[in-house]
């Protein structure tokens, strides 16, 4: 799962080109915080590639934690559909995965699977309070770990492993395996995909160098 914030050509075509060995490659795809404004020719040459060389583009479209404004959210996604037809899905990022925001999040989901049968990747950054975000009727697949290399170590466990996703940041190399393995583990945080660079926040985004 690669959040792909950059705009840089050399970026994405170290990024089209790479491989995930026979597994599926998901590639957050963010042109201004979602889509834009208007279309931008060289995202939608990206997506092209992206699907072309065999990985799943996914759109970016932030919540504010579930205070956004549902119509809001809701355009976002018309224009991605309108702007870049080819993307696969949704990255819905800012998630507050409570009880008391389920119907919120259901609400938004239903409006994706209403245009097709589009992927859909929530991102509460931690394992949701809520394990009904889980459910096939909600989600894809759900990132329940955000954060540096060391945090990765003692992130919580999930009992969904093969829906859960890690964002590991400010990774040495000399530390990959060690992460790798222990978020991976079953005494781990579990995930059955991942994303781990060693480029930190907040000096820029954690994405631009693609490692793992």
């Amino acid at each position: 799962l690669v959040p792909a914030y950059f705009a840089d050509s050399t970026l994405w075509s170290q990024l089209i080109s790479s491989t995930a060995g026979n597994k599926p490659m998901y590639v957050v795809v963010n042109v201004n915080n979602g889509p834009g404004a208007i279309k931008n020719s060289s995202y939608e040459s990206w997506i092209h590639q992206l699907i072309e060389n065999s990985k799943i583009p996914v759109g970016y479209v932030y919540t504010s934690y579930g205070s956004r404004a549902i119509s809001d959210v809701e355009n976002d996604i018309d224009r991605w559909l309108s702007f870049y037809p080819e993307v696969k899905g949704f990255f819905i990022d800012e998630v507050n995965a409570t009880t008391s925001n389920v119907s919120y999040y259901q609400s938004i989901v239903n409006y994706i699977k209403g245009k097709g049968d589009y992927v859909v990747i929530l991102n509460p950054g931690v394992v949701p309070a809520d394990k009904t975000y889980f459910d096939s009727s909600m989600s894809d697949l759900v990132v329940t770990f955000e954060g540096n290399g060391t945090s990765a170590l003692s992130a919580a466990s999930s009992s969904h492993r093969e829906k859960s996703a890690c964002l590991v940041h400010g990774t040495s190399a000399s530390d990959f395996s060690t992460v790798y393995d222990s978020i991976t583990s079953s005494s781990g945080a579990n995930c059955a995909v991942i994303y781990i660079t060693d480029d930190t926040m907040p000096g820029g985004p954690i994405e631009r160098t693609i490692i793992y």
